[in-house]
């Protein structure tokens, strides 16, 4: 009894559970099993046939919007006089005729063979001077004596014809000269196309066939385990109905005397009776009798180790968590028991921990401080230069003091990563400044900004990097001339801010670009300044250049609107 019992204690705690479980509710489960299961099987017959005429009738309906829809596709043709003019008119010139067929018949075909992806091939029999100008285009003395013609020369709608295993609908070009030299224009059709999932079933075991008027099979799709596909209408709707599991709906469809049927096998969705009566009367006896004394047996066992452990972690924080908790057994409550005395001790031991990172933290602190010293130092000796060059009547000292102290307090930003795109201005204005008096004003700069989107906030130090290869690398072939020009532009896009910076030096190659962007062998600043981008918004947004050789680069960083609350 004992090894049972240690057994017991030592599987799994879900097993535990799951038995549990399975014990107390095995009696009432199996007893509504029985008395449900013969009208649960009638219920689920019944609905999945009712499911399934509703999903006929969907897929029904589907088709011939399909249908409709390609017919509807013939007014481009038949019911445009220009086009009417093209495949039924003469022309006086050659040049008229080809013409009218690239500048106004082309586009009109590509536009209907877009919108209706199902047209595998169009073709158009003509007595006019377009016959043979081009493949599609054919004589109509081809078609007279052939089903397709005598199917469609007495009508003017659209008739659908399946012959030599193709389908198509054909439809007449009306000529206002003489009815019975319209043209016929034909449009094959691809079957999987249009008739291929028209509804996402949910049955496995179907299938569906539509069939025209000469009892030719049109198309048929099947799924049944045991197909029913191959050979005439007559010998597959013979099979299907051969077999009393197979339940077969069928439409009049359009166009008229065509026919749609859909069957699906209902042997997969029945329920079949294969319990055992006896044996299901004797495990309900059994568990009578002995789920009392399990479930005591469960719960004495469940709570006792419960209780204890529950007692040890009473003492643990008056212990100054120095209790050692731990336990022998192998399922989920010895492996609890053993994560919580693994947490005490890990406690412990950051309580150790933390009393040490408070000097640290008073360490980290300092130096933070310490670091605040530079940036203010450099300001104040900027000041000073700015003051004593004043003084001295020296306005271009004073300006570079200026704008230096400028550039570094904008770049600085007190640390902020975010910024507004004012201040993002600001910063690039004194870093030109910086570069035109280095470089004695050897180029000119040009603003366009757009005053409404300054408040927008923007990561930090975006533009320079780009200005400064601007300046760097673009304007070198105009230094000594002096007329290099760089061209500062910020305006609103739709939801986005576009920045571009353009110069008038020697352009990029495309190489250039790809090491910048892509590989990061030239410029990293610039890659880093695309990766940021990126990584901060979005894939679509970034760095791009673009190439205005021999007249200079376009460098543009596009970055959403936003401003952070």
């Amino acid at each position: 009894m004992r090894p049972m019992i240690r057994f017991f204690l030592n599987i799994r705690f879900k097993s535990k559970l799951l038995l549990s479980y399975l014990i107390v509710v095995l009696i009432p489960i199996m007893t509504w099993v029985m008395y449900s299961f013969h009208q649960t099987n009638g219920f689920i017959a019944e609905q999945t046939k009712t499911n399934f005429q509703n999903i006929v009738l969907t897929t029904y309906s589907n088709l011939g919007q399909k249908m409709s829809k390609i017919e509807n596709s013939f007014e481009l043709i038949t019911q445009d006089t220009t086009m009417i003019q093209i495949i039924n008119g003469q022309y006086a010139s050659n040049y008229d005729k080809y013409y009218d067929i690239v500048h106004k018949f082309d586009p009109m075909i590509n536009a209907l063979q877009m919108m209706n992806p199902e047209i595998k091939k169009i073709n158009i029999f003509t007595n006019g001077d377009i016959k043979n100008a081009r493949g599609i285009f054919m004589d109509l003395a081809s078609l007279r004596d052939k089903f397709t013609y005598l199917s469609v020369v007495d009508t003017i709608e659209p008739v659908w014809i399946f012959e030599d295993g193709k389908l198509h609908v054909v439809k007449q070009v009306l000529s206002l000269e003489n009815v019975r030299e319209s043209a016929i224009v034909s449009l094959e059709i691809d079957p999987a196309l249009i008739f291929k999932n028209n509804v996402a079933l949910q049955f496995q075991n179907y299938g569906m066939l539509i069939a025209d008027g000469n009892g030719t099979i049109v198309y048929q799709e099947d799924h049944l385990v045991r197909t029913a596909t191959g050979g005439s209408l007559k010998e597959v709707l013979a099979d299907l109905q051969s077999n009393s599991n197979i339940i077969l709906f069928k439409q009049n469809t359009y166009p008229k005397g065509w026919d749609f049927y859909m069957y699906m096998d209902t042997q997969s969705h029945a329920i079949s009776i294969n319990s055992a009566f006896k044996s299901t009367i004797f495990i309900v006896l059994v568990s009578v009798v002995l789920i009392f004394i399990v479930s005591m047996l469960f719960s004495r066992t469940f709570v006792r180790r419960i209780t204890k452990l529950n007692r040890l972690l009473s003492g643990v924080v008056a212990d100054g968590f120095e209790t050692n908790i731990k336990s022998d057994f192998k399922d989920e409550i010895g492996e609890i028991t053993n994560s919580i005395g693994a947490v005490v001790k890990q406690t412990r031991q950051l309580i150790d921990e933390v009393h040490s990172s408070h000097t640290q933290q008073r360490d980290s602190e300092l130096k933070a401080l310490q670091s605040q010293i530079n940036p203010h130092f450099l300001y104040n000796t900027l000041s000073t230069i700015n003051w004593q060059a004043i003084q001295s009547g020296n306005s271009d000292i004073s300006k570079l003091a200026i704008s230096l102290s400028s550039f570094y307090r904008s770049t600085l930003n007190k640390g902020n990563m975010v910024t507004t795109v004012q201040y993002e201005l600001e910063n690039i204005r004194a870093y030109l400044d910086i570069q035109l008096s280095i470089s004695r004003h050897s180029f000119n700069v040009i603003y366009e900004i757009e005053d409404h989107i300054l408040e927008y906030n923007m990561p930090n130090i975006i533009l320079q990097p780009v200005v400064e290869n601007a300046v760097e690398h673009g304007l070198v072939s105009t230094m000594n001339s002096g007329d290099g020009l760089i061209i500062i532009r910020a305006y609103e896009s739709g939801n986005d801010i576009l920045f571009e910076v353009i110069d008038n030096g020697g352009g990029i190659s495309e190489e250039t670009i790809r090491d910048v962007l892509i590989h990061g062998k030239k410029g990293f600043g610039l890659k880093n300044v695309d990766n940021r981008l990126k990584l901060y918004f979005d894939q679509e947004y970034g760095l791009s250049f673009h190439s205005m050789e021999p007249h200079g680069t376009k460098a543009t960083i596009r970055i959403p609107k936003y401003v952070e609350i």
